[in-house]
């Protein structure tokens, strides 16, 4: 029995090595997920232990009925083994040959992140630099016959090809041209062009997917992984971070009060920040105007420091009359020492600032322009006034920016706000006559403060100017007031604004100290306040009442054809004029209401917010709401009469950011973040020539399109770089909806207009080491990912362990020493004669 045993054993280790042998020469691998495929592998090692003891026991077995029992299952461990190893990859449509092998051609689909983080600098060359490389090495190893396809992640000026390419050439050309953009990559968009090109490739059935990035978008951890095992086979990621980077930035650049003077100092706010610094360092922030250095600070900045900097400047000269001159305003950071700072696209950031001459704004109030404050008749609008525009003893002194006009109600006309940039009515007991002309101005795009105080009746404006949400106010208001005056009560119960549950920027100012804040409201009084409507019962019929008003107003836009309401019956055109007016001087052409809007949208849009609240009740003080284009804010109470000691305490701040807020939104837009489309309506013929100029040089013509509501003009696709996009014109300058930017002196062609582009703050994010929680999200899905520097596989992401078949060599060794060691043991032990 023990020499059967023995060599049952010695039958069962010469059969091993001879399979390992086999395995070792067809170098397998693990398919799949790293757990999948040690649950494969570990069933068919034990399929192939079975199928050699069973063939061990068939050649051993004494009786006919246990060599056929025993024959019987080594064939059908046989036929396992070829149903989960041959039969697959052949149904792939993959050749033995080619299996055994791994050389027959495939289609390789590259992507590459080329965003703005991958500019990072090391000893060996930016991240960009070192992924073409590991992508040279890739596709230099590829088989005779192989294709492949480029996709930069973050996106390039001409549109990306999925196509493949076969002269390797081509492809090395078109790797070398693949640069750096200051947009964020958008991970799904390159996966969904890997799957088009893989699709589009179907006589090579080998894909390979391989997506080179530094990890560095948010994106990546919303990505569905597993879902894109599915649709993209053998993906790999390889990671080009190496963890923390030192760098340092500028978060923001901004103009205080979003419009500059010609004749009074403007302020420069801007935001300095860095991280992961070996040590604290010197930094120079240089202030350019128009090419002209403005100003300069020179400081120390400590890794995780965030630095506010603070520049004013004054401006000579405006633009013309209700247009603005746009100023280019830069901002560098030059650091004293370079390992300080790993990427230095980011320390640059241009902004448009728009200089103005004068800018109009109506204050309407209970006295106009008979005000007279030596007879005691002070207008509600008068504190406003002083604080925008406060009067000069001197003569001689600059003149403010802001122009006041200052009226009754009843001199209020669509000729009067034509060209107004904000118009302010306090203090107005009833809105008899201003709630049409009011709600036409707000519903182009101008702004409207609307305050109590004074004589402001709160019924009277409630009939008038509520209309069931069609009107003016934001919010239905109650008969019934909060509080009483000073001079009709005895004993004073005044309020105090909630600071902490008053969300409203206005109120809350980055930098200063939150408690500061609330001391100045917890110390200032409000004795009487106009209630509003904040009901659950009351917000439900309003919505109700909205989504029944625009499903009907909708039917009647779509009905009508832009452009054509003269041809309107006079019934039908005022009901246009109504929804659609155009007097506003300042109106952009597009539609007020986008017809492909269904109702609920539309009244979603214009739901009023909650900026500010009383501790009493919680009432409203700040409400705010959109109608069509512009914004109404409203105030329940006032800030001239005795409603309250708005006047006499620092909370002023609150109108003046405010006002100034809403005056900005008057400007057009000149500042975008890199890879938000830009659009600009153009009344000229469709066979003029435009030239854009993008901030590297390279220009292109753009076409005059269709862009909404038979609306045309250019369309700017592809902002990826940052800088001044300026476009000229070859015919004469178009009757112009949004206003002109000056060019240089010496331009005789100055750009008909001009637009800001910065990069997106995530890209100069560099401290965060993402690595970790992808491998976590990748662990149960069918991809490979590759070490830091690690090459690029031609087997593909799915397979693992493809040195598997060392295992065997070893295998047999043992097998070989084994069975040596068991042939010699009877001879040991013998002694010598």
């Amino acid at each position: 029995r023990a020499l059967q045993l023995r060599d049952l054993l010695l039958l069962l280790l010469r059969m091993l090595a001879v399979v390992g042998v086999g395995g070792a020469l067809a170098r397998p691998y693990l398919q799949g997920n790293f757990q999948t495929g040690l649950l494969s592998a570990g069933a068919l090692l034990l399929l192939i232990l079975v199928a050699s003891v069973s063939a061990a026991g068939c050649a051993l077995a004494r009786g006919v009925r246990e060599r056929w029992v025993a024959g019987g299952i080594s064939l059908g461990s046989l036929a396992l083994i070829t149903c989960l190893t041959v039969i697959p990859a052949a149904g792939r449509g993959k050749s033995l040959a080619a299996q055994v092998g791994g050389r027959e051609p495939v289609h390789a689909v590259v992507v590459i992140d080329n965003s703005r983080s991958m500019g990072v600098t090391t000893a060996a060359g930016s991240r960009l630099e070192r992924a073409q490389q590991l992508v040279r090495q890739f596709v230099n190893e590829l088989p005779a016959g192989s294709r492949t396809t480029l996709i930069p992640a973050a996106g390039s000026l001409d549109p990306t090809s999925t196509n493949a390419y076969g002269n390797h050439q081509e492809l090395l050309s078109a790797l070398d041209q693949i640069t750096l953009v200051d947009t964020a990559d958008d991970v799904s968009l390159a996966l969904e062009l890997a799957e088009e090109a893989c699709q589009r490739e179907t006589d090579l059935n080998a894909k390979r997917v391989v997506l080179l990035s530094d990890l560095q978008n948010p994106q990546w951890e919303r990505i569905d992984w597993t879902a894109w095992t599915q649709r993209l086979s053998g993906l790999q990621i390889a990671p080009l971070t190496e963890g923390s980077v030192a760098n340092l930035w500028i978060e923001s650049l901004t103009l205080e009060d979003g419009i500059a003077g010609a004749e009074s100092p403007s302020r420069f706010l801007a935001r300095v920040r860095a991280e992961s610094l070996p040590a604290a360092t010197s930094v120079d922030a240089i202030l350019e105007i128009d090419g002209t250095t403005a100003g300069n600070q020179l400081f120390e900045l400590q890794s995780g420091q965030t630095r506010e900097l603070e520049f004013t400047h004054q401006f000579e000269a405006g633009g013309e009359p209700g247009r603005p001159r746009w100023s280019t305003v830069s901002l560098t950071l030059r650091p004293e020492k370079a390992a300080a700072d790993r990427l230095s696209a980011d320390n640059t950031l241009t902004i448009l600032a728009p200089v103005l001459d004068a800018v109009p704004v109506v204050f309407v109030d209970q006295f106009g322009d008979l005000e007279d404050p030596s007879r005691g008749r002070v207008g509600e609008t008068y504190a406003l006034r002083q604080l925008l525009a406060p009067r000069m003893a001197n003569e001689e002194a600059p003149r403010r920016l802001i122009h006041v006009e200052h009226v009754r109600p009843d001199q209020v006309t669509t000729a009067l706000l034509n060209s107004a940039r904000l118009v302010v009515v306090a203090g107005v007991e009833t809105p008899d006559g201003l709630v049409d002309v009011l709600r036409e101005y707000v519903v182009q795009g101008g702004p409207l403060v609307l305050m109590a105080g004074g004589d402001f009746t709160a019924s009277a404006w409630q009939a008038a100017a509520w209309g069931d949400g069609h009107g003016l106010l934001p919010l239905p208001l109650l008969a019934e007031g909060l509080g009483k005056l000073p001079t009709a009560a005895s004993d004073l119960e005044p309020m105090f604004v909630d600071f902490e549950a008053s969300p409203g920027s206005d109120l809350h100012i980055e930098g200063e100290d939150p408690e500061e804040l609330s001391a100045i409201f917890s110390s200032t009084p409000f004795f009487q306040a106009v209630r509003c409507d904040i009901s659950a019962e009351s917000a439900a019929q309003t919505q109700a009442s909205l989504q029944s008003f625009w499903k009907q107003e909708l039917e009647f836009l779509n009905q009508q054809v832009r452009g054509q309401e003269d041809r309107l019956a006079p019934s039908l055109r005022e009901h246009w004029r109504r929804l659609e007016p155009s007097w506003w001087s300042l109106r952009n052409p597009f539609p007020i209401y986008p017809t492909d809007l269904p109702p609920e949208q539309l009244v979603a849009r214009e739901q009023p917010q909650i900026l500010a609240q009383f501790t009493l009740n919680k009432t409203p003080w700040m409400v705010q709401r959109r109608l069509g284009n512009g914004t109404v804010l409203f105030f329940s109470s006032g800030v001239t009469s005795d409603w309250n000691l708005l006047r006499t305490s620092s909370a002023m701040y609150v109108f003046h950011r405010a006002l100034s807020r809403l005056l900005a939104e008057t400007i057009p837009q000149r500042n975008f973040t890199a890879g938000e489309p830009i659009t600009y309506p153009l009344s000229a013929a469709r066979d003029s020539r435009w030239t854009l100029q993008r901030p590297r040089g390279t220009d292109n013509i753009l076409p005059v399109e269709a862009l909404a509501g038979g609306v045309t003009g250019i369309r700017i696709r592809r902002t990826l770089n940052s800088g001044i996009y300026q476009l000229h014109g070859s015919a004469a300058a178009p009757d112009m909806a949004v206003p002109q930017p000056s060019g240089a002196s010496n331009d005789p062609a100055p750009p008909i207009a001009a637009w800001a582009v910065q990069g997106p703050e995530s890209e100069s994010l560099l401290s965060t080491d993402p690595l970790t929680s992808v491998s976590d999200r990748l662990a149960a899905a069918d991809i490979r990912l590759l070490n830091v520097g690690e090459p690029i596989r031609i087997e593909g992401g799915s397979r693992r362990l493809e040195r598997l078949w060392t295992w065997g060599i070893v295998a047999v060794l043992i097998g070989l020493m084994t069975e040596m060691t068991i042939l010699a043991a009877p001879h040991a032990r013998r002694e010598p004669t």
